[in-house]
């Protein structure tokens, strides 16, 4: 590969690590809550977006709007020192001790548990007890990430020994056992295979950094 060629893949290669981060970023990095298996974002001190038509927003310090697919829940917080009180417009009641992640006293998988996503009927409506985990941490400032900031650093990593294996194919290749030959090549195919290997580790470097790979372990 000549000098010109290489440039303009190293090029290429930066602006797709760059869009790569800036992805992975926005979708894996930004704070919010888990409610069930759906990811909240926080877009400011109030509101919390799943998307476009899942949000969580609140109207006062103790009161609170969700709205979903399947329809709009208000409800209001009560604490007294470790005793916290959720109660919805839907009837529900939710009170016990916190202990950091979830009720001690009542059902606690049922306070926890999601009761928003598709039902044979269309879209569920939104329940006060699957959103109770998510509200309490909320309050108590224990927001979360999606991934954590080793993620894209270790896809940073992947992703540059991919580019070196397509650029100095021989030099990979016999980088551990060049001493063992007088005068060591690939052939045509050899330098072909190594710089397809090279492209595969970009792809699982590119995942990583993206946080695509979280579509696989979630």
């Amino acid at each position: 590969m000549d000098s010109k060629r290489k440039k303009i893949l190293l090029w290429a290669a930066v602006a797709v690590a760059l869009f790569s981060l800036l992805t992975g970023w926005y979708f894996t990095l930004r704070k919010g809550v888990y409610a069930g298996d759906d990811f909240y974002y926080k877009v400011d001190g109030a509101t919390y977006r799943h998307n476009a038509f899942n949000y969580i927003t609140f109207t006062s310090d103790h009161a609170f709007r969700i709205v979903t697919d399947g329809g709009e829940l208000t409800g209001e917080m009560q604490t007294d020192q470790d005793e916290v009180e959720f109660s919805f417009s839907d009837g529900t009641h939710v009170s016990g001790q916190w202990n950091g992640m979830f009720f001690d006293s009542g059902s606690v998988s049922d306070f926890i548990r999601i009761e928003v996503g598709q039902t044979d009927n269309g879209p569920a409506k939104p329940t006060g007890r699957a959103f109770t985990d998510a509200l309490h941490r909320i309050y108590s400032g224990q927001e979360a990430q999606i991934s954590h900031w080793f993620v894209p650093v270790a896809g940073v990593l992947i992703y540059i020994l991919g580019i070196v294996n397509i650029l100095y194919p021989e030099e990979m290749h016999f980088l551990f056992k060049r001493w063992q030959y007088q005068n060591p090549e690939l052939s045509y195919d050899g330098i072909l295979v190594e710089r397809i290997g090279g492209a595969v580790i970009c792809v699982m470097g590119v995942i990583m950094m993206s946080g695509a790979i979280f579509l696989f372990v979630k």
